[in-house]
């Protein structure tokens, strides 16, 4: 696995905002719980703690990267499953809260996306 699966990002997201509706707080919490399970072999709950606070950073989602990696390596954790329950918890979120599924989505796209100067300053990079 070269990359964290984009959902748990999402989901982490969702579980610490301070918004959202209770019914899928509770399911995220149940899926979350589930991967919790599945990584305490090869991990410490305080260290996973430490990760739920900020999903965004780039750092923490490399931590998360590995965990996963060495729960697959020792086959605590299928990767076909985790990706089967991580998308099924970001359509729930989808399905049940799209106002901010959406709002979401609109915040990573343009958190993203590269400002006016960086734009003008790769033309210039081209040029010269």
């Amino acid at each position: 696995m070269k990359t964290l699966p984009t959902q748990l990002p999402i989901i982490l997201h969702y579980l610490n905002s301070e918004f959202g509706k209770n019914k899928v707080k509770e399911s995220l919490e149940k899926t979350y719980d589930w991967l919790k399970y599945k990584l305490a072999p090869t991990t410490f709950s305080d260290q996973l703690k430490k990760l739920e606070d900020n999903p965004s950073d780039p750092e923490v989602q490399d931590q998360w990267r590995i965990i996963i990696e060495e729960a697959i390596a020792e086959d605590d954790l299928l990767h076909r499953e985790l990706d089967i329950r991580l998308q099924e918890a970001v359509a729930f979120i989808r399905d049940n809260d799209p106002e901010w599924y959406q709002t979401h989505s609109e915040k990573q796209l343009s958190s993203k996306m590269p400002t006016n100067k960086s734009k003008s300053e790769d033309k210039e990079n081209l040029v010269g």
